[in-house]
């Protein structure tokens, strides 16, 4: 199964026994978990990616400044905050991956 990506291009998720819902999950999770390369850093409205990457840091309780300053920017902070699985679509023949931004906490 190919899943066009925002932002990272294509994703091949394969198993000779069948898909999994936890094969493309877990696809996904590693697509997202890595640094982007250099032609998939934005060029322009650099502050709009760092506020999600911070965003993305404080939201994790405890472990924010380690995010910050060991992880560093990750390709899941290209989505500006969509981090939230929105589903998968097909459209014109391909799968098109989908994210959400998440609720507010309330």
């Amino acid at each position: 199964m190919v899943i066009h990506c925002p932002h990272v291009g294509s994703l091949l998720v394969e198993r000779p026994e069948g898909l999994r819902c936890i094969d493309v999950f877990y696809a996904i999770y590693c697509k997202y978990q890595k640094k982007p390369r250099s032609h998939e850093m934005p060029t322009a409205d650099k502050a709009k990616y760092q506020r999600a990457f911070e965003q993305r840091c404080n939201d994790c309780p405890g472990l924010a400044e380690y995010n910050r300053t060991k992880i560093g920017f990750l390709r899941v902070d290209l989505l500006r905050g969509k981090r939230i699985f929105g589903g998968l679509k097909r459209s014109n023949g391909r799968w098109e991956l989908l994210f959400d931004t998440p609720s507010p906490s309330t």
